[in-house]
Order: C-alpha cells, then structure tokens, then sequence
C-alpha cells in the first residue's frame, strides 16, 4: 500500500500545517501568533469586565453583587491570562 486511498494522500505536509499523530495540525507562524494575541486579547476583556462590574457597584450605591461579580471575573480572566503566559506559545 502506498500511503492513498482515493486522492487523499496521508502523512504529508499541508498548506495549513504538518499532519500529526492525533489528528491535528500544527499551526505555523503568523496564524501561531494570531492565535496568541488572541489569546491574551480576551483574557484581558475580561479583567476589563470585572474591572467595569466593580466600577458599577460602587458608583451610586455600593452594591455587593456588583463587586462580587466583578472580582469573580477579574479571578478568572488572571486564572485565564497566567494559563496563557505559563503555556508559553
């Protein structure tokens, strides 16, 4: 068997990447970067989320919910935004 089955060739380079074992493609320069940028773009929107929830609450009244939410929301963007960083793409 020659690696073919119909027109498919498998175990080569592809234009979007190389074929590996899993199934996946490895992604290669500007989309790799594309993807990291990404990454921390909306990890830090939504810092910037918790950062407005928290604004809201105190503004007027303070109000509990509001800081509750926000700080929950700062935690998981930080919790998101070192996950990226720790990967290290």
């Amino acid at each position: 068997m020659d690696g073919h089955i119909g027109n498919v060739a498998w175990d080569r380079d592809e234009r979007a990447g190389r074929s590996e074992g899993d199934g996946k493609k490895q992604r290669r320069g500007s989309d790799a970067m594309i993807d990291t940028i990404l990454a921390y773009l909306v990890s830090l929107g939504i810092i910037g989320a918790g950062v407005i929830w928290i604004v809201a609450g105190t503004n007027s009244t303070t109000s509990v919910l509001c800081i509750t939410i926000g700080v929950l929301t700062i935690a998981v963007g930080l919790i998101s935004l070192l996950t990226e960083l720790r990967r290290g793409r």
